[in-house]
């Protein structure tokens, strides 16, 4: 590789830094937002009490549970406006998720756990 090469390769590198660290701005400026909001509405205990159901091995929704079951997803043939199946648990799982983001982001403590799969649950499609 010249010298040339070498040197646009590390300035595309350099703008293509500029751009993630400018994506990880705004993510700062909402994860403190959403946390913030959350906190405030107490948001998880409002989850806890939505109604649920079981899925379905075909991912459908069984009958509903005569109580809440945060475990189940979220009912949505009664909760209107919900765009994805999710149980309460896998909220506040990834609100936790967020919350870590947020420690890194502010340089607290941050457990050394595998957050993939919190977010591999919110996958679309």
């Amino acid at each position: 590789m010249t010298q040339a090469t070498k040197q646009s390769a590390a300035v595309n590198g350099a703008n293509a830094l500029g751009a993630l660290v400018q994506s990880l701005l705004s993510v700062r400026s909402q994860v403190n937002e959403f946390v913030s909001k959350y906190n405030d509405e107490n948001w998880s205990a409002v989850w806890n009490a939505l109604p649920t159901a079981p899925a379905n091995a075909d991912g459908s929704l069984g009958t509903a549970d005569g109580t809440p079951n945060n475990a189940h997803p979220i009912d949505t043939r009664i909760i209107s406006g919900l765009t994805f199946p999710v149980a309460a648990n896998d909220l506040i799982n990834a609100v936790a998720a967020i919350e870590a983001l947020q420690n890194y982001f502010t340089g607290g403590a941050v457990g050394a756990l595998n957050r993939n799969a919190v977010l591999d649950l919110f996958q679309q499609g």
